[in-house]
Order: C-alpha cells, then structure tokens, then sequence
C-alpha cells in the first residue's frame, strides 16, 4: 500500500523518535544528526522545554536514591522546584512528597501536579518511579523575532564584530569573537532556556549567566559544541553542547549539528544543573572560593546574560531564549 506524503512524513516523524529515545536508553551510538531527548520526554516535548529528571539508569541528580530495573526508589532531587508542572509515572502504587504535601501515584496512571509554589522539594517517599519530568512555567521572552532591540554587542579586544541578524523570527549569529549581551537586566538564582541549532559542522557558540555586566565572557557558560570523539555520544568532546566551560564536562552529547535543540540552565546558589534536549547534562556544585568572575571563582551576586558567538567560523540561530528569576 503506498502512503500518501503526510502518512510517510509522520511515520518517518515517529521512526526517528522511537530511535533517538531507544538509543537514548541503551547508551548505545546515534546515526549522526538524529538528537537525544530525556528518558520517557517526546522530541517535541524535549525541545519545548520538558526536563527528565531521572534517565532510567542512573541516580544522576539525586541524593540517596537506588535505581532497579529502570526505576528510582527513596531520595530527594538535589535541586527544589518552583513554578513547573510535573509528571509522575510508576509501575506499583508509589508515593511523593512535594513539599509538605503527599501525592500517590497509582501504577501505569501518570500524576501530573501543576506546582506554582517556589522551592519545593521532591522526595519519594514510597514504592518508585520511571519517569519523573518537569516542565518549568513562567519564563519570559527576551528575543523579539524582529530587530535586536534591549541586546547590545560586545567585542573582545582587538577582534573583529560578529554578524546578528534577525531572520525568519531568529537570531542569527556568524563570526565572533563576540557576544550580545541583555541589557539592564541582571539575575542571580535563575532558569535560562535557549532553543538554538548549528547551521555548521561543529560550530561552536556559548550561554553565559551571572557574568559580569559590560565585560567580554566574564561569566559561567553553558557550551554549545556539538562534537563527540569515536563518533560516540557516551564520549562527549571536551567542552561539548550541556558543559559548563572550563569547570566540569557534559556527561554525554545530546545535540547534533543542523538540528533544533533546547538547553536548560538552572543556578540557584553555588548549585548549577544543564539539561540539553530534557536529558541531564551537569549537576554540579561550585565550591571555589567567592569571586566577582565565574572564570575565577564562585560567583554568587546578579549579572548579565550573554550569548556567545566563539570564532569566525561560527554560523548558529537562536530560535528562543527565555528567563525567570527563581
């Protein structure tokens, strides 16, 4: 029987996925240019803003859990939840406590809380759980999609400017060093969410949060640098795409180049967490000593965002970029 092209679009559609969260579980290498998403989270789900908070194997991200046959029993989630929706999901009649509220979870029923209270924790406090995502709420716009309006350039000394440009809806960025920075508008416990895609192999841009207002990269970056080594995504290259640059790796490369991806930065204190795509990539506590700059310390007060365009051989698009403080 011949399928019609929007059958054959939406079959391919889901082939891809199923892929991409099959690889995804197992580890296991990716046909380059199909992403990862978080275990249990849909393409579209991953790249919308949902977070995994438990990727099926590992314990990654909490404290005093155990993983069995692909589910998590006992702990706390290291990082408190404020203003998200959650989805919960369990095989045997499991229990959690969000806050100081109790929620049950009946087996194969998902429980989905819409939380619009700040800095509650996650606890499980009976049975256990195979998928636990997230969907932070509240987030504001700070790209227009029109002109580069409330966003100024900053150039590294003795280089040449990149080029920005609005185009179609997206912030376009080719060349560099340089970066733009958000004007007037500092924060320091934050959530960040950018939606961006390389339009060049390995082209290689940054995230930066609490930097220093008006100075050049003076910040912690989020990386973005879609290269593994072997062809493998369990072996992300140094500094690849859900990094924090020059402090600690991205566990495992999510993105891929030519295709739309979402990272997700949290900060709130010296705790810092990067989700690519809804899979956890870093969670990280930064223990240095207090500094005015991230590239020399922990640095706790407001700053600026910025988002980097690295070399001249940059080429990536930023399709959104939005912020709440926590």
């Amino acid at each position: 029987m011949l399928l019609s092209r929007r059958e054959f679009y939406l079959a391919t559609l889901s082939s891809i996925q199923s892929l991409s969260y099959a690889y995804s579980l197992n580890g296991d290498k990716l046909p380059e240019g199909v992403a990862e998403t978080g275990a249990g989270l849909t393409m579209e789900e991953a790249t919308s803003g949902w977070l995994s908070l438990f990727d099926f194997k590992t314990d990654y991200g909490w404290q005093n859990s155990t993983v069995l046959n692909n589910s998590l029993s006992g702990g706390t989630f290291t990082l408190p939840l404020s203003n998200c929706k959650i989805r919960l999901k369990s095989k045997v009649k499991s229990s959690i406590i969000l806050g100081n509220k109790s929620h049950t979870i009946e087996p194969n029923t998902p429980l989905v809380i819409d939380s619009s209270d700040s800095n509650n924790n996650l606890k499980i406090q009976s049975g256990s759980l195979y998928e636990v995502a997230i969907l932070p709420l509240k987030l504001t716009p700070k790209l227009n999609g029109k002109d580069l309006s409330g966003w100024k350039e900053i150039i590294r000394k003795g280089k040449s400017p990149a080029s920005w440009k609005v185009q179609e809806g997206k912030l376009v960025a080719k060349g560099g060093p340089a970066v733009l920075e958000l004007e007037d508008q500092l924060f320091a416990d934050m959530i960040i969410r950018i939606k961006v895609a390389s339009n060049a192999r390995h082209s290689n841009g940054g995230l930066f949060f609490r930097s220093i207002p008006g100075e050049f990269t003076n910040g912690y970056e989020a990386q973005i640098y879609s290269s593994c080594d072997d062809n493998d995504p369990a072996k992300p290259t140094k500094w690849a795409t859900g990094a924090i640059d020059d402090r600690v790796q991205a566990r495992r490369l999510i993105s891929r180049d030519f295709t739309p991806f979402s990272m997700t930065v949290i900060a709130l204190g010296p705790k810092i967490a990067v989700w690519v795509n809804g899979y956890q990539t870093v969670s990280w506590v930064d223990t240095r000593e207090i500094s005015n700059n991230p590239r020399k310390g922990l640095r706790l007060e407001a700053g600026s965002i910025q988002i980097q365009a690295h070399d001249p051989l940059t080429n990536i698009e930023i399709h959104e970029l939005s912020c709440r403080h926590w």
